[in-house]
């Protein structure tokens, strides 16, 4: 039984490989043994069928073998996994090769949006946009619950989704939502763990340069600039019109005054008749 998330996943990927078509299990069973590529890592996981279990013969999720259990009294294959400490399902689909009638590519597709390809890497053209690069000044925009970018390696990837799911909780994500995680990532995980953790499409693309600035806008910011500190000179160094309520209780103060008589003082020259 299938979530409603999971369902989701599976149609969302169903639709961008659209020539690939699902594996009967009896058919599936038969060739989920050998070696299978994730996308974007070099070294192919061994999966090896014993008995009703699949088991990679390399503890490389979390320090843990993938562990599967085929379900077989379903018309397609589907196989529930263990992986890493996350349950999740795979299917199998098949697509056949141009030039190569009978012969097909094998992928197995993870619920949470993973992708494997039997025998050689799945190699996906990257967009335009995708290639050129995400400048850092556009990650930091997003370091919020609603949009939270992270860089890892050298690729930003969108882990919004990802927040209520994360085992450390969303704080440790949202901390560095908007930032270069690398250092702190490598720390505790190997680089490989991001391709097995998370979905592809949350990968955004690489990390690119900060979009270049034309010299006339250069030009037009440095004036304003220039413009804007010149009227604030004039303001500080410029004469008050008139004193300020303050100044004027200062000079009031400070104004002197003629010293009063004494009662027995003599009288002033003036005042003699």
């Amino acid at each position: 039984i299938f979530s409603t998330k999971q369902i989701a996943s599976f149609k969302l990927q169903a639709a961008t490989m659209p020539t690939f078509s699902k594996l009967a299990t009896q058919a599936g069973i038969s060739e989920v043994s050998g070696k299978w590529f994730i996308k974007d890592v070099e070294d192919p996981v061994n999966l090896v069928l014993h008995g009703e279990e699949v088991k990679s013969q390399e503890a490389r999720f979390g320090h843990q073998p993938l562990v599967g259990h085929v379900r077989k009294d379903e018309q397609f294959f589907h196989m529930d996994v263990q992986m890493g400490g996350f349950p999740m399902v795979a299917c199998m689909l098949s697509e056949e090769k141009d030039g190569h009638p009978g012969e097909s590519a094998k992928l197995l597709q993870f619920s949470n949006g993973g992708v494997w390809s039997k025998d050689a890497p799945l190699n996906k053209p990257q967009t335009k946009s995708a290639s050129a690069g995400i400048p850092m000044s556009e990650v930091k925009k997003h370091n919020s619950k609603d949009s939270a970018w992270v860089v890892l390696h050298g690729k930003v990837y969108d882990l919004t989704e990802f927040l209520p799911d994360h085992p450390g909780g969303d704080k440790v994500v949202l901390d560095w939502a908007g930032k270069d995680a690398t250092k702190f990532w490598s720390a505790i995980h190997k680089q490989d763990w991001i391709q097995e953790y998370t979905k592809p499409e949350w990968c955004l693309g690489p990390l690119g340069p900060e979009p270049a600035v034309p010299e006339d806008a250069k030009l037009k910011a440095a004036e304003d600039e220039i413009k804007a500190l010149k009227s604030e000179l004039q303001r500080l160094t410029a004469a008050p019109s008139k004193p300020s309520p303050g100044l004027q209780d200062a000079m009031n103060i400070a104004k002197p005054t003629a010293p009063a008589l004494k009662a027995d003082a003599p009288p002033l020259m003036s005042d003699v008749p």
